[in-house]
């Protein structure tokens, strides 16, 4: 149920009867055994063919001329098969009244499903947009747990540079090694993330006035230095 009310909102027919909305679903996923992707701009519209079930008419065939001259046969189905810039020919043909050949229920027809397969397309385009958006958010959240061991950590000396993956060595609350990754800062407290920036910005400091005395058991490289600073950075950001 779940899975064809998404279906019905993605084709924009949940405001139908039920019916109606399964030989919608039916015509519009019906299509044409050749190809209908020519790149020629249609010119006019000139026969169509109407099939009608439960309200809705679907269009069994259309025929178009474009300009090179030639005839070309498509139906509704192949609607997005087609390049959009041929809904938008034949949206402006509706739009100018120029279906001087058609009855006028064909084009009421063809105006319908036209408007109908437009607002498919911006239907599927708002859920995707919104899909994103949710994997966007749930990315920002902290969905996955933080990568904060890894084997061999505990005989490495604390506050000193990790390569792979890009972080640091820091102590957690129990002096037990823990890494924190560069690209995982968002997913620490506030409380870890200024302990471990306090250590690297006095360690810095302290370098850079030729302090060693606090510093750990490792002699810090400038590879060491340069990760530290920009560590720093990520944190502050």
């Amino acid at each position: 149920m779940i899975a064809r009310g998404c279906r019905e909102g993605h084709l924009g027919t949940s405001h139908w009867r039920s019916k109606r909305q399964t030989f919608y679903g039916y015509a519009s996923n019906r299509v044409s055994k050749h190809d209908v992707y020519p790149t020629r701009r249609i010119l006019a519209v000139t026969n169509v063919k109407v099939n009608i079930w439960y309200g809705y008419g679907h269009l069994e065939e259309i025929e178009v001329q474009r300009s090179d001259q030639q005839l070309y046969k498509f139906m509704e189905g192949d609607f997005l098969r087609l390049h959009l810039n041929d809904i938008e020919d034949m949206l402006f043909l509706v739009a100018q009244n120029r279906f001087f050949n058609l009855k006028g229920e064909d084009i009421v027809h063809l105006a319908a499903a036209l408007r109908m397969f437009t607002r498919r397309i911006v239907i599927q385009k708002c859920v995707e947009d919104f899909q994103l958006g949710v994997e966007s958010y749930q990315k920002k959240l902290n969905i996955s747990r933080t990568l904060t061991h890894k084997a061999g950590i505990f005989d490495l000396v604390p506050y000193t540079a990790y390569s792979n993956p890009q972080g640091f060595i820091y102590l957690d609350k129990l002096e037990r090694n823990r890494l924190v990754c560069s690209h995982e800062l968002y997913k620490f407290s506030n409380g870890t993330l200024i302990s471990v920036w306090d250590k690297l910005k006095d360690m810095l400091n302290n370098l850079e006035m030729g302090y060693t005395s606090v510093m750990p058991r490792k002699r810090w490289s400038n590879l060491d230095k340069k990760r530290s600073r920009i560590m720093v950075k990520d944190i502050d950001r």
